[in-house]
């Protein structure tokens, strides 16, 4: 009944028809509410399904019950609505509202994810090793072993999070190795806070500790907070392929109306896909370290000047606001 009421309306309309199911919440609107979004021929837009599958993470027995039944059918396809169950199974079993993790059965998606070079589907393989730690199986300990040696540093990363978590202590010194990484530093830093501070664990080093064993710290710095702004969701949603300081220079600086050391940071993406199409990206970013601000115009240059001139007039000319 639900498929075919969906062939009829728009988008919109799915989504308030989703979250009606689940606001009402019965055991037979959870039942419909599983029978559609079980079916990879019915489409509701990502946010929606995903928002609406994470609210249940308060769900009562009886829902979880149904969901955990229905898990296999649910953690089957390679979509964006499995990893919001993927998480949503997890954050039952981190919170002990079920015995087992379901997704210990299905663990063939999560190596999928893990093995897939697309870089749109690198958040997936990232929810996937973050839910492994809820898992604890020899194949999901196999899994994170395949994903320690992936090319993606965040992967890398997450990966010895969990470990270090279930216990393995050589995945701190991989931890070790990130963090003198500028590309991937930043989070790197997070986690290892994040590790004593909540699950009171020291990795045996500190942020102090890898920076005076950097040769260039300025360099790093710069470099490391651009990689973190390119990573943002809602900027590349990556770390760069590539990025170095490009050159610094003492300059103008519009914003601030005053001469400062500016970092140029140039910044590659191969094979980026963007809304179906795929290219290589080169851009620039600037840096000014004593106010810790950055910027990118997203566009590349081959001239410094140019570069740092560019800013100025689209500064000057309203076109961007002050980093």
């Amino acid at each position: 009944m639900l498929k075919l009421i969906f062939q009829h309306v728009s988008e919109g309309t799915k989504g308030l028809i989703l979250e009606t199911l689940y606001c009402v919440y019965t055991p037979e609107s959870v039942d419909l509410f599983i029978e559609f979004v079980s079916d990879i021929n019915n489409e509701v837009d990502n946010y929606t399904s995903y928002e609406t599958i994470k609210a249940f993470a308060n769900a009562d027995q009886k829902i979880i019950e149904r969901f955990t039944i229905n898990a296999d059918k649910l953690l089957q396809y390679n979509k964006f609505r499995t990893v919001a169950f993927v998480e949503l199974f997890s954050q039952w079993a981190a919170d002990k509202k079920i015995s087992y993790n379901p997704l210990g059965n299905n663990l063939q998606v999560i190596e999928k994810w893990i093995k897939d070079a697309n870089y749109q589907k690198l958040s997936y393989a990232v929810s996937g090793c973050a839910a492994l730690v809820t898992v604890n199986s020899e194949e999901s300990i196999r899994l994170l072993e395949i994903a320690s040696q992936h090319s993606k540093l965040e992967i890398q990363l997450e990966t010895a999070f969990v470990q270090i978590l279930l216990g393995q202590e050589k995945a701190k010194d991989k931890l070790r190795v990130l963090a003198q990484n500028p590309i991937i530093s930043i989070p790197t830093f997070l986690y290892s806070q994040e590790l004593k501070q909540k699950y009171g664990i020291d990795c045996g080093f500190t942020k102090e500790d890898i920076l005076e064993k950097i040769d260039n710290e300025e360099d790093f710095l710069a470099i490391s907070q651009m990689a973190w702004w390119c990573a943002h969701p809602q900027e590349y949603g990556i770390t760069p392929d590539s990025i170095k300081v490009w050159a610094k220079e003492v300059i103008y600086w519009p914003p601030n109306d005053e001469k400062l050391k500016v970092f140029l940071i140039k910044y590659r993406y191969d094979n980026y896909k963007w809304q179906g199409r795929i290219s290589n990206i080169e851009h620039v970013g600037y840096f000014i370290p004593c106010y810790e601000k950055l910027f990118s115009i997203m566009q590349g240059f081959d001239d410094i000047y140019a570069a740092y001139a560019t800013y100025s007039i689209k500064y000057n000319k309203g076109d961007i606001e002050a980093s």
